[in-house]
């Protein structure tokens, strides 16, 4: 029988730059933000993203209930990119 894993969906978590440098020192989203929150437990889902330079991302995040939205914070980011959590 297999266990159950309840989970909170973060409905919406912004990602925003402060200027191309900081975009460009945070590409490729995939290798680095994506790989750090699931090291924390998430799971990245859905990717949206604007055509604005620098662009901004939209995602939903599937979260177990042991992590905090404020373990997800905790992740090191590169100077000029901000987060912003919302849960669902």
């Amino acid at each position: 029988m297999a266990a159950y894993v309840s989970h909170t969906y973060i409905q919406r978590f912004h990602i925003q730059f402060e200027s191309e440098d900081a975009w460009r020192s945070f590409e490729p989203f995939d290798e680095k933000y994506k790989k750090a929150l699931e090291s924390k437990g998430a799971g990245v889902g859905l990717v949206i993203t604007t055509r604005s330079l620098p662009p901004s991302y939209n995602i939903r995040v599937n979260v177990p209930q042991y992590v905090t939205v404020q373990h997800l914070r905790e992740v090191d980011l590169p100077e000029g990119v901000k987060v912003q959590i919302k849960e669902e």
